[in-house]
């Protein structure tokens, strides 16, 4: 399977090439950034750093890895596209 194959549209194609580029700079594995395109592409977001972000990072063991959660953005969009919520507001917290 390839990334074509996941897209959900041309938008979304071009979102995870431009991150699969990045990551891979990084030296992060190919089947770890598809297996994060993949949670994306199964959630319906786009991995662009708004609705999905995807994050390299080095274990303990020197080894490159990535991690990807959905962000606010998505989050919201997952919920109002689900037709149980009509109205969805978040504020920022500050301490103090």
């Amino acid at each position: 399977m390839d990334l074509k194959e996941l897209a959900p549209n041309n938008t979304w194609l071009i979102s995870a090439k431009e991150k699969e580029s990045e990551l891979l700079s990084l030296g992060v594995p190919k089947g770890r950034i598809f297996d994060s395109l993949k949670n994306a592409a199964r959630w319906g977001l786009l991995p662009d750093g708004h609705e999905y972000a995807i994050y390299a990072f080095r274990k303990r063991n020197g080894e490159m890895t990535c991690i990807g959660c959905p962000m606010i953005g998505g989050l919201r969009k997952i919920a109002l596209s689900s037709g149980k919520v009509s109205i969805l507001n978040s504020n920022v917290i500050y301490p103090g």
